[in-house]
This record gives structure tokens, sequence and C-alpha cells, in this order.
């Protein structure tokens, strides 16, 4: 398990054994300058058929003040992820956004109202509301609605 980085650290050992079943990045690859070369790397240390998961923020037009504060060097289109994905070997296996319902409060919040740091009471309203009135929306209507993060699923061919 990595956490809290690229999969750099352990690029040697894995490329040898190609250890990795599932690699995951949550909230990571917006940070990265070079996504396609890190597609490439966990591509490298993922064993044949293994599973690419990546969970990034969507909508360029929602990019304020708080992405470039916390290092967001972009945030996706499903045809970028698209990209990455097919330049880098990958096979696609699903694309989805998710959270409908968390674009209207980041509008408010962050563009709008400019707010550069997330507070306790923001957080813990969102997670208790939005985040669960979005759940239920994605599995209703899953395909069909924009959200402000995508969900990538690709694997590694065989």
């Amino acid at each position: 398990m990595i956490i809290g980085g690229s999969v750099d650290a352990y690029r040697q050992l894995a490329e040898r054994k190609k250890v990795f079943d599932t690699v995951i990045y949550l909230n990571v690859m917006e940070h990265i300058a070079d996504d396609l070369g890190e597609f490439n790397k966990a591509k490298a240390v993922l064993k044949p058929g293994g599973k690419l998961l990546v969970y990034v923020p969507a909508l360029p037009w929602l990019y304020s003040q708080i992405d470039a504060e916390t290092g967001h060097v972009r945030r996706y289109t499903k045809r970028l992820l698209r990209e990455v994905t097919a330049k880098s070997g990958f096979k696609l296996v699903s694309l989805d956004y998710f959270e409908v319902v968390g674009i209207i409060p980041y509008l408010i919040v962050y563009k709008l109202l400019r707010r550069r740091v997330v507070t306790g009471s923001s957080s813990g309203f969102y997670n208790k509301a939005i985040l669960p009135l979005s759940l239920i929306l994605h599995k209703i209507m899953r395909g069909r609605l924009v959200g402000k993060n995508l969900v990538l699923v690709a694997s590694k061919p065989q």
C-alpha cells in the first residue's frame, strides 16, 4: 500500500515482480503535472489484468482559488481522462461523474464567495447532507448526470 504519494518509491521492486493487483489514486492525479507519465508508472507496477482506480476533480470551469492553493494542476473532463487512459495503454472499464449535488455548494463557497479554506463545520455539513444525496442520485441516475468529480476504472491488458 502506498499512501500519500507516487508509485515512484516502490517502482524498482514492483517492476521486477509486478506486485500490485490495484493502484488507486484518490485526489492525487490533479496534483501531478505529467499525468500520462503517472499512468504509465502505475501500469509498470500492475500485474496483467490489474486495475487502476482514479478519483479526480472534474469540470474545469469550477477551477477556483482553492484549487490553485491546494496544488491542483487541473480539473478533468471525461475526454481528457479517456485520452490519458488510451495513451497509457490501459483499457477503459468505466468513467462516471460523481457528486452532482456538490456542484452548487462548491460554486457558492469557492467561486462566488471565494473562500480559500475548508472549515470543519462546512465539511461536516457536506458529509452529512450533500454527499449522501449525491450517492442516492448517483445510484438512480448513473451516467446521466454531471458531477464535480470523476471516477475512472481502467485495466492493464493481459
